[in-house]
């Protein structure tokens, strides 16, 4: 009888405690899981502005095909490189200084015309120095602007621009040199567009935290395919200096 006596003051006590407590609590877990529930259902409510970035697969955001004509521009670049040193060379090596033979042949005082009457065309001495070594620095300077310009132009032109699956990250493709393709990836953080979609005028300048220079998205030869995600991903204008 002892043991009988003892068992409900030492057993049943934490027993009917427990129970209590589990009764106590479970109205308190219906009510956390009633607001979490309500608030996962506000949440999922989306502005009508508002849309899911995170795709499910890659999407492609903009194309751009056009691959004949970046493959002849490096091409032009190039052969206006060979041509333009080619003049340089040729007019460093080959120009000579001749005198002007009126003011060698003719006296001072009996010449009919006076060195100062002459056209300016005819007193230039295009063998002397000055005039020999601008001319080949213009034709040296001329050959490289535009042989960088032939081969910056398409690596900065976007040929196509995807929004990987996630929706943090985008593939940017890129042409090359002589038709070829570049590619690489970023996070969408390191990204800031400049100029919205509908307010360019004929490019869409996009910096890219790290690289020089922009990446431009062709509007009129270019297509959007995804107009709306575009803009709610790559197309946002971001604070590269953080």
């Amino acid at each position: 009888m002892a043991a009988i006596t003892r068992f409900p003051n030492k057993c049943m006590l934490p027993y009917f405690t427990i129970r209590k407590y589990v009764q106590t609590a479970q109205p308190k877990r219906l009510i956390c899981t009633t607001l979490l529930k309500s608030n996962t259902q506000t949440l999922s409510r989306r502005l009508p502005f508002e849309m899911d970035t995170k795709v499910q697969k890659d999407v492609l955001l903009f194309s751009y095909k056009n691959d004949r004509f970046f493959l002849f521009l490096t091409i032009f670049g190039g052969i206006q490189f060979v041509f333009w040193s080619y003049l340089a060379g040729f007019t460093y090596t080959t120009l000579r200084d001749v005198e002007n033979k009126e003011e060698k042949t003719v006296p001072k005082e009996e010449s009919p015309k006076k060195p100062e009457a002459l056209p300016w065309w005819r007193k230039m001495n295009l063998g002397e120095n000055k005039y020999k070594n601008g001319i080949a620095l213009l034709c040296t300077f001329v050959g490289y602007t535009i042989f960088c310009g032939s081969m910056l132009y398409p690596l900065r032109s976007v040929h196509s621009l995807h929004l990987l699956k996630g929706g943090e990250y985008v593939r940017i493709t890129t042409y090359g040199v002589f038709g070829r393709k570049r590619v690489f990836e970023k996070p969408l953080r390191d990204l800031s567009c400049y100029v919205s979609r509908g307010a360019a005028p004929s490019t869409v300048p996009i910096k890219v935290k790290g690289r020089l220079f922009f990446y431009l998205l062709d509007v009129k030869r270019g297509t959007f395919l995804n107009p709306k995600l575009f803009d709610n991903t790559a197309g946002l204008k971001r604070n590269l200096t953080r």
